[in-house]
């Protein structure tokens, strides 16, 4: 598996050597990425309206060994995508003198962001993930000048 590219553009890319149960699964999968590929098999298939062997049968298609696979690549995507930032801090704030204002402004923000995350169980946050992955739930933001962006993003 390429570890550069990511799922959603694996599975975009594979479309047109897909079945039409697999095209229909595609999509579903696509239309709210990542979200909608964290679910279990069985979540996803019914939310794509197919069966779960199809569900099998697209992951290995794609070049999964199977869909535990298939999730561990989308967990890693999301991991990676969390961590960096922190990651481009370490490479950037060497040059940079601790006083200067460039590494107060970005320590007090990872550090904001790892006290927020610790405080997050992951038990919450995949239930979140389900409850906001499920196109049946309605979803409602509400927030100011600056959080009113959270609300723009979602799908409506």
């Amino acid at each position: 598996m390429r570890t550069h590219t990511t799922v959603h553009h694996i599975i975009r890319s594979s479309f047109g050597r897909l079945t039409r149960a697999e095209q229909q699964l595609a999509n579903a999968l696509t239309s709210h990425y990542p979200m909608s590929a964290l679910g279990s098999i069985t979540t996803i298939a019914e939310q794509a309206g197919v069966s779960t062997p199809t569900v099998v049968r697209m992951v290995r298609k794609l070049g999964f060994k199977g869909f535990p696979d298939f999730q561990a690549h989308i967990h890693e995507e999301l991991e990676s995508t969390l961590s960096n930032p922190i990651a481009k801090h370490d490479r950037w704030a060497n040059d940079a003198p601790d006083a200067h204002i460039l590494n107060r402004f970005a320590e007090a923000t990872i550090a904001n962001f790892r006290e927020t995350l610790s405080g997050i169980r992951t038990s919450d946050f995949d239930r979140a993930r389900d409850l906001l992955g499920d196109q049946h739930n309605q979803v409602y933001i509400v927030g100011g000048r600056i959080t009113k962006v959270t609300g723009r993003l979602l799908p409506r």
